[in-house]
């Protein structure tokens, strides 16, 4: 975008999804370290945000209390300057990939980095929040409270919370009597779910090691009386 308010015809913003996040704080090393010809001080990166760089402003999304720009957006705000000064600026870019596209490519480190801080202030769901948001009958609010507070914990994948159990899961401060609900959905969602095995490794039910109809191992006494299973009434 121009910083005399004028757009031009095609306009981009940064995809937090694909692009890689970059702290304007580390915007001068990383011009230096690209072989910029002289130090650039944040009051200058200041003024590239708030009144650009010959008209043209340097993209920047703010999440919490922090101001990141974008290596992709950088890019742009270069190639907008090369050509608002009538210089050719290179062959065209090809479009940044949708997500399943970067999913599939091997992540650099900091790729890794941005979705970790994207993760971390709630912008992206962690794999626990998406199984969580899946689960039918409950309201959108009370999966994102019951969410909100296994993301407190430090429950970031749905083996995490498979680990605590669901007594230690119902037990965590903050569930109430509407959350309880749906962290009972989310354990009956978990036991439903494979776990992840090792190759060669058989399958296991989580709800019983051994089949009703197969006589125990050999060399265990353990027995289950058909009254002691009987659900109480």
């Amino acid at each position: 975008m121009r910083s005399d308010g004028a757009t031009d015809s095609l306009v981009w913003m940064i995809d937090v999804r694909t692009e890689h996040l970059l702290p304007v704080a580390d915007l001068p090393d990383y011009l230096q370290s690209r072989g910029f010809g002289r130090r650039v001080t944040m009051r200058v990166v200041k003024r590239w945000i708030r009144e650009g760089c010959s008209g043209m402003l340097l993209e920047v999304v703010r999440i919490d209390d922090s101001t990141l720009t974008s290596l992709e957006a950088v890019q742009r705000w270069v190639e907008a300057q090369t050509v608002a000064a009538g210089q050719a600026a290179g062959p065209p870019r090809s479009p940044s990939p949708d997500l399943a596209t970067l999913q599939r490519q091997e992540a650099s480190p900091e790729h890794e980095s941005s979705v970790h801080l994207l993760v971390e202030h709630r912008v992206m769901r962690t794999d626990l929040d998406r199984l969580m948001h899946s689960l039918p009958d409950h309201a959108v609010k009370t999966i994102a409270y019951a969410a909100g507070v296994l993301f407190r914990t430090g429950l970031r994948t749905p083996e995490d919370a498979r680990r605590q159990g669901l007594d230690q899961l119902l037990a965590i401060d903050g569930i109430g009597p509407r959350s309880a609900l749906v962290i009972k959905s989310l354990w009956s969602a978990l036991t439903e779910c494979p776990r992840e095995r090792r190759p060669g490794t058989p399958e296991v039910n989580p709800r019983h090691s051994i089949s009703p109809s197969s006589p125990p191992p050999l060399g265990t006494d353990t027995f289950r009386s058909p009254i002691a299973s009987a659900p109480a009434s």
